[in-house]
């Protein structure tokens, strides 16, 4: 397995390498000249695996919920680790001010 990194293309700009650039991240390949094979443009490859596409991303749906869950969590405890110091400032604050001498 390999680890691709691709810059950014814009479909409307280069759709081209936009499309192929899509092929190589959600496809599995051994050779990238089969992505090409019997089409004239990245495009038509890529829309004949929209199907199987659909599918993965469909699959794949569950661990992004999963993902926002655990990122929901982290905010929501680092959240109220926030509110409790706020709190204990506020009640240091409070004891020093009933501890100073008032004229």
């Amino acid at each position: 397995m390999h680890i691709a990194y691709l810059p950014y293309f814009v479909a409307t700009s280069d759709p081209e390498n936009y499309y192929y650039s899509l092929l190589l991240q959600y496809v599995p390949y051994r050779n990238e000249s089969e992505f090409i094979v019997n089409h004239d443009t990245a495009a038509e490859p890529f829309l004949a695996r929209e199907s199987h596409l659909r599918v993965t991303n469909t699959s794949l749906e569950m661990y992004r919920e999963r993902d926002r869950q655990l990122e929901n969590a982290f905010n929501q405890i680092h959240g109220f680790e926030i509110l409790n110091q706020e709190a204990e400032q506020a009640n240091i604050a409070e004891g020093k001010d009933a501890r100073t001498p008032h004229d």
